[in-house]
């Protein structure tokens, strides 16, 4: 499978409206002789139910490509639903815009803007359901961040793919660019034109090997089978209850824990060690941002190495991370290790970037246009 990259968490949404004429379409908006806009947003940012990495969209979807994000549209002064967002079987207020093949994107059911401002809620996967809020903008979706986390391996040893994983990618959508930032997404008929970013709430942490120094790579027992991380305070959060607040990413609800493992999802498609200087991506995974700095040497790595489908062989080398990082979403954390005969270190300052940015370009295609 050819390699793809993790972009940024940062996908640029154009908010544009065609204008329309005619009444609003419903009785709080209709006669006030305001002519309404309809909203034609274009996306930056698998299908809502694939299991990926967002690395972009896709009119087609699947694999690491989304083509649907959903909005969610209240009044801005009293954060009910938007008059006249109404689709069939679904909240009031929710409208699902799905990209199209010439980079257009439709929603389901039309926004239409009038004079009421409107404050929207832009999110993926956009099959969430939403719990609104009363007579507040903490509205959220549910989340699911697993303790067990599973990713695509390589084949004959080699890398995987980068993004494919049973972690969710849960998207919040501000006009704020800069990762950690928030700001209130905004609109009305002659105010029309928000500039929307869709960031990550969660973090990356990748897991890169290769031998020290003299020691050449065993083809047969140098495997990665699974990469687990134990902490000695509560500081990973995981579980099938928690929540996402759709303003600004925060998760809650969790449960916190002490233990994350991260394995490929076949155990034949294992990751070779890498040799020398030359380190490859052995084990990656999606987690929840921790609440609190952890202590120096509280969080210890366990990594099983063996041969990709047989047990016989299997051993477990056990390291202390020397100065542990905080995750904090929107960000990726890269760790090196080092393997030896007898042992295995990692690198005392951990990798922290951005996700590399995503190459895309067209502008949004207003409704007439």
């Amino acid at each position: 499978m050819k390699q793809k990259k993790i972009y940024s968490p940062v996908w640029a949404l154009i908010l544009g409206m065609g204008m329309i004429g005619g009444a609003c379409s419903s009785d709080e908006l209709a006669g006030r002789g305001q002519e309404e806009v309809r909203l034609q947003p274009h996306f930056y940012a698998g299908t809502p139910r694939t299991r990926s990495i967002v690395n972009g969209t896709s009119s087609a979807g699947g694999a690491d490509k989304i083509n649907t994000v959903a909005l969610f549209v209240t009044r801005k002064d009293n954060h009910v639903a938007y008059p006249g967002v109404t689709a069939s079987g679904k909240l009031n207020g929710y409208s699902l815009f799905t990209k199209q093949s010439d980079d257009s994107w439709t929603g389901n059911p039309e926004v239409k803007l009038a004079n009421i401002e409107a404050r929207m809620y832009a999110y993926s996967p956009s099959d969430g359901t939403v719990t609104p809020a009363t007579n507040a903008d903490t509205h959220t979706i549910p989340v699911s961040i697993p303790a067990d986390q599973t990713f695509a391996g390589g084949t004959s040893g080699s890398e995987g793919n980068g993004w494919e994983c049973s972690g969710t990618d849960y998207l919040y959508g501000t006009t704020s660019q800069e990762i950690g930032t928030t700001s209130d997404i905004t609109a009305n008929n002659t105010s029309y034109e928000p500039s929307v970013y869709l960031h990550h709430a969660l973090a990356q942490v990748v897991f890169k090997l290769q031998t020290v120094s003299g020691r050449p790579v065993d083809n047969t027992y140098d495997f990665v089978k699974k990469i687990t991380l134990t902490a000695t305070g509560d500081y990973f959060r995981t579980g099938e209850s928690g929540t996402m607040l759709l303003k600004d990413g925060t998760l809650d609800a969790l449960t916190a824990g002490k233990a994350l493992t991260f394995a490929p999802s076949v155990a034949a498609s294992a990751v070779k060690c890498g040799d020398g200087a030359n380190p490859k991506v052995v084990a990656y995974g999606l987690v929840a941002p921790m609440t609190t700095a952890p202590a120096a040497s509280s969080i210890h790595l366990t990594i099983l190495l063996g041969k990709p489908a047989a047990e016989d062989g299997e051993r477990e080398l056990t390291v202390t991370i020397p100065a542990p990082v905080q995750w904090t979403k929107g960000k990726r954390y890269i760790y090196t290790l080092n393997l030896s005969n007898r042992a295995v270190t990692v690198d005392a300052t951990t990798t922290i970037t951005e996700w590399t940015p995503q190459e895309d370009s067209g502008d949004m295609k207003p409704d007439g246009f």
